[in-house]
């Protein structure tokens, strides 16, 4: 897709893909600025049920203002793909950002992280049964 053009969006690089698609850095023709754009897997809205639901989680999406969530920007679907444009926020990725050094393992190893990962999930959800399991003070997590 780099270097196509999907809506007024210019596709210029490919920043990662999972299971919901496939990240995308492009350039907003019109308001001249970077676009994160997510372009889903084809067939992933199998119906217009699907899509329908889609379009309503990206309006719920596109109302949370928080300097932690990207700004949802866009929805659409442009000869049968389907994509989500939101702020593009420049930096290294979670996975890049979470690699600990060697030298470092035995003090941060992968089981701290995944308990903090965990935390800031609980926390999301609204689960406080992870801190009452786990007990870490508040800077930590």
């Amino acid at each position: 897709m780099v270097g196509q053009t999907i809506s007024h969006y210019q596709i210029l690089e490919r920043l990662g893909a999972g299971g919901m698609g496939v990240v995308y850095r492009a350039r907003d023709a019109h308001l001249d600025r970077f676009v994160a754009i997510k372009v889903l897997p084809a067939g992933a809205l199998g119906g217009e049920a699907a899509r329908k639901l889609f379009r309503k989680e990206a309006l719920a999406l596109s109302k949370l203002n928080h300097p932690n969530i990207a700004t949802i920007h866009d929805f659409d679907t442009q000869k049968d793909v389907d994509f989500l444009v939101m702020e593009y926020i420049p930096g290294v990725t979670l996975s890049k950002k979470l690699v600990i050094p060697k030298r470092t393992a035995g003090h941060f190893g992968s089981s701290a992280i995944r308990r903090r990962a965990s935390c800031g999930r609980s926390t999301a959800c609204g689960n406080s049964s992870w801190h009452r399991r786990n007990r870490l003070p508040n800077s930590v997590a």
